[in-house]
């Protein structure tokens, strides 16, 4: 039987991922958008803005959810061992291993096993050239190969350095997605109703500073 649990993942290599069970416990003891917004403000730990996008939008879902979680995507990958300016060579076997998002098996299955056991998924992502990120990318890959993401609702926050950066069609593409993936796609509610959460931020740790934003993410 699933669980009424909602996922927050986050997709940006800046992710303060050590330290995302304190960001968890910030949502989780804070009963407004305001309440939540003094405790990142004044934390000596630094997040992403993609961190902190999804922390108010998994607020908005304690609201309805049993259960929140949050995971950081770039868990899912092996480290880069060597620089492609380090190679000496042309070597295809080289090359190859340099692939960035080669997946940890284990850590993939947790996480799948993670997000077939939820009701929902809110997909966070910083905004590059108007697209996502690659890890966002690649997850939404990983989903579709195990089918996993059917009746299930999918929303999508994203963080450019302007507004109406390329937010906008970030969350589309992703929307998109999961749609042809059988999910339950959601945006944002009132008062602009539109595709999702659309933040402006460029700095770390500087998207609670964008109350519209926080807004759309809630």
């Amino acid at each position: 039987m699933k669980k009424n649990k909602v996922i927050g993942l986050i997709g940006s290599i800046r992710s303060n991922f050590r330290h995302l069970e304190l960001l968890k416990q910030y949502i989780l003891d804070s009963n407004n958008k305001n309440e939540l917004k003094k405790k990142i403000e004044s934390s000596k730990v630094l997040y992403s803005n993609t961190d902190i996008s999804l922390a108010f939008s998994l607020l908005g879902a304690k609201t309805y959810a049993k259960e929140i979680e949050i995971f950081s995507l770039i868990n899912l990958f092996k480290k880069m061992d060597k620089s492609l300016y380090s190679l000496k060579s042309n070597n295809k076997k080289e090359i190859s291993s340099l692939d960035t998002l080669s997946v940890n098996n284990e850590n993939l299955e947790n996480l799948l096993q993670i997000i077939d056991d939820s009701s929902g998924i809110v997909l966070g992502t910083p905004v590059y050239f108007g697209d996502r990120s690659s890890v966002a990318n690649k997850i939404l890959q990983l989903t579709n190969k195990n089918k996993l993401l059917k009746n299930k609702a999918f929303g999508c926050v994203s963080v450019g350095a302007k507004r109406n950066g390329g937010q906008e069609t970030a969350i589309i593409y992703s929307l998109f997605e999961a749609l042809v993936q059988d999910a339950i796609v959601i945006g944002n509610g009132p008062k602009t109703c539109q595709y999702g959460g659309t933040v402006v931020a460029g700095d770390m740790h500087q998207a609670w500073q964008d109350k519209p934003g926080m807004e759309t993410c809630f």
